[in-house]
């Protein structure tokens, strides 16, 4: 079995964010008085958002994802198990923060019967989350998207899941071949 945790360092860094941006955010609306409405509800929307990146950073820090022969499970307070048989549908894709695509997040979405694990690529391990779950898949009847295949190939991980011959193409490769 394998255990796996969001880096300190990379939650300790949201957390700094969280805060700073829920008391810029927060302070205004103390100013009720001294600030338009059209304002009020920016910064409470703004305060709103800083709140969720803060409670989700902190849900990072509980989260233990587990690998083993049986399936994959989160130990943390949101926590569930996908054992490999109940494995439904694996996707990986890619978010870009930039539009050169150089920068950005992988995040792998698991989804078993009853419930549905994502696993940021920030995780310790992800490359060995994604190479584990995208072993079993297969064997247990789950095709890859052409996207979650790229996605695989651009870590590295292809091919074992490269993209099936396509036959029109040998078809047509061959048809044109007997004619000359």
């Amino acid at each position: 079995m394998s255990r796996h945790r969001y880096p300190l360092q990379t939650l300790l860094k949201d957390d700094l964010k969280a805060a700073l941006g829920l008391a810029v955010s927060a302070t205004p609306l103390f100013f009720v008085g001294s600030i338009s409405v059209i304002v009020f509800f920016i910064f409470l929307a703004l305060t709103i958002l800083f709140l969720v990146f803060g409670l989700r950073t902190a849900l990072r820090h509980m989260t233990v994802i587990e690998l083993s022969d049986v399936g994959v499970r989160n130990s943390g307070p949101l926590g569930a198990t996908i054992a490999w048989e109940d494995l439904r549908d694996v996707r990986l894709r890619y978010y870009s923060t930039r539009r050169d695509r150089e920068r950005g997040w992988m995040d792998l979405r698991l989804k078993g019967r009853r419930h549905t694990l994502r696993i940021e690529s920030m995780i310790e391990g992800f490359e060995h989350i994604v190479r584990r779950t995208t072993e079993f898949a297969p064997q247990h009847g789950i095709e890859l998207s052409a996207l979650t295949r790229a996605n695989l190939k651009a870590m590295g991980l292809g091919e074992q899941h490269a993209d099936p011959p396509d036959d029109s193409a040998a078809n047509t490769k061959s048809k044109v071949a007997g004619r000359t």
